[in-house]
């Protein structure tokens, strides 16, 4: 399999297509969308405020060891414990609201999609599915048109939750230290060049396997529908097709698992180089608690901040990554609703503005046992 790399036209296309899609999802929904955006914003700063609040309580705790009066310095410690458990329960609150929302926006995408689908199914000319290229489209549009402008969406929404918390935790480590910050980018990117490789290696993959995917479901379609029960039966058709849907699904299910291995060892790679700019980290980090420089509560604050701000940096990059891997195949469903001409219809001249005869292509015509072979039809007008 050979991939190529994408242009920056390419790449500015794709941008544009996935401007599209979002506006798609805004245009089926734009109250469940404000909804989802009013929620990203409160879920992406309370990291921040869980974190300073665990600092609060390790801090408590340790001023507490050495108070003369144990219950009033429990008192204190008590006050942060409750007032972190309630974040908590708001956070756990924010997410349920979130998974409803996400819920409906993505049930009424899907709704608007098929009526687009079917619209576009049923307006297209029956020549359409006998082109394998344009068939091959639709079948993809139709796979992943009801889901994917929803999960790219989705994707976005994480990904601005992810933003607001990291650059929340990167205040943090700035404050600290600013190499401490610097260290945080480093480990985060090995591990999304990867990601960004094979989701690409993926996407491709996919594509260029639609035509063998569609014959798996053919030869799956006559062996357990009820259209060829009577033939597979009559003519013993059975064990060939079996034989031949086997056939591919292990030439499939070997190249993904190829695929997938390769993404394995790379992601393995990726996560050990990524371990010693992290724990170096923590290293400096204790260094600096033992030096007097910062308290216990804020070792525990640095620690964590480091933990999640690399785990934010990883959603942001991965989430561009995955966006690009998504958008890929949302360029199927764009270019069916818009791009695919009308087979075998009239042509419209905007410049002259009336409609404009038509060549068919030649084809093969039977008229009993008389062959007439490069028949060539023309529509033409009144």
């Amino acid at each position: 399999m050979g991939f190529h790399n994408d242009s920056l036209g390419h790449r500015m296309r794709n941008a544009l297509r996935l401007d599209r899609a979002v506006r798609f999802v805004w245009e089926a929904g734009p109250g469940w969308t404000i909804a989802s955006l009013a929620l990203v914003v409160v879920q992406g700063a309370l990291p921040i405020l869980t974190l300073y609040l665990m600092k609060l309580i390790v801090d408590s705790v340790t001023f507490a060891i050495a108070a003369p009066d144990k219950t009033a310095a429990f008192r204190h410690v008590a006050f942060f414990i409750a007032a972190a458990a309630g974040v908590a329960l708001l956070n756990a609150l924010i997410g349920s609201i979130a998974g409803l929302v996400r819920q409906a926006q993505s049930l009424t995408v899907a709704d608007h999609m098929y009526d687009i689908l079917h619209a576009k199914s049923v307006a297209v000319d029956l020549e359409y599915y006998e082109n394998p290229k344009y068939f091959d489209t639709l079948n993809r549009a139709q796979q992943e048109g009801p889901h994917r402008p929803t999960q790219i969406v989705n994707g976005l929404m994480a990904l601005g939750r992810s933003s607001i918390s990291l650059l929340a935790m990167v205040g943090l480590l700035l404050y600290f230290h600013w190499a401490v910050a610097v260290i945080l980018f480093a480990a985060a990117v090995p591990g999304v060049l990867v990601r960004i490789r094979y989701s690409r290696i993926m996407y491709r993959w996919q594509r260029e396997r639609t035509q063998r995917n569609r014959k798996v479901n053919y030869f799956n379609w006559i062996l357990t529908g009820d259209a060829h029960a009577k033939e597979i039966r009559l003519f013993d058709l059975g064990d060939l097709f079996k034989d031949r849907f086997r056939a591919l699904r292990k030439e499939l299910r070997g190249e993904r698992l190829y695929i997938s291995r390769k993404r394995s060892v790379a992601d393995l790679l990726a996560q050990a180089s990524a371990m010693i700019p992290v724990f170096g980290s923590f290293g400096f980090i204790a260094y600096r608690t033992v030096q007097g420089a910062i308290t216990l509560g804020d070792m525990v604050m640095y620690f964590q901040a480091v933990q999640r701000g690399l785990g934010f940096l990883r959603g942001v990059l991965g989430g561009l990554a995955c966006n690009q891997d998504v958008d890929g195949g949302i360029r199927d469903l764009f270019y069916l609703l818009q791009d695919i001409p009308y087979l075998g219809t009239l042509a419209y001249d905007p410049a002259r503005g009336k409609l404009l005869p038509q060549v068919m292509p030649k084809v093969d015509v039977f008229m009993g046992k008389l062959l007439l072979s490069g028949v060539q039809f023309s529509i033409g007008l009144l």
